[in-house]
């Protein structure tokens, strides 16, 4: 309920003692890493970087790409399209998406399964 997946029935969300409401949730908030792979194939990993900065407003862009593939150590594959990345490479720019941004709840579905080094 809390990634969007599911409609809530009843109850609250308080996020750092602090009543949320569902749409607040989504406007920064909350990031998501899911088990499946949320990535096009056809983008780069900047290009896919850049797509998830503009979603969530990131305005030094550049700054944030570049200490993104650095820190998840995905710099040897800015240029590579996601489809070609192998399947750890791919959960790492997963959880790189997820911690772009620096909400103050970043939801991981399994994010170490399959993971490279």
């Amino acid at each position: 309920m809390l990634t969007g997946q599911l409609r809530p029935t009843s109850g609250q969300v308080y996020l750092r003692t602090r009543r949320v409401s569902p749409r607040k949730l989504c406007q920064g908030l909350i990031s998501y890493c899911p088990q499946s792979d949320a990535i096009d194939p056809h983008l780069t990993v900047k290009e896919t970087l850049k797509f998830y900065c503009r979603l969530r407003g990131i305005t030094n862009q550049e700054e944030v790409i570049r200490k993104t593939v650095e820190l998840f150590e995905l710099s040897k594959y800015r240029s590579v399209r996601s489809g070609s990345l192998s399947g750890g490479n791919k959960r790492k720019l997963c959880a790189a998406i997820a911690f772009m941004g620096r909400a103050p709840l970043v939801m991981l579905d399994e994010p170490t399964s399959g993971m490279d080094p």
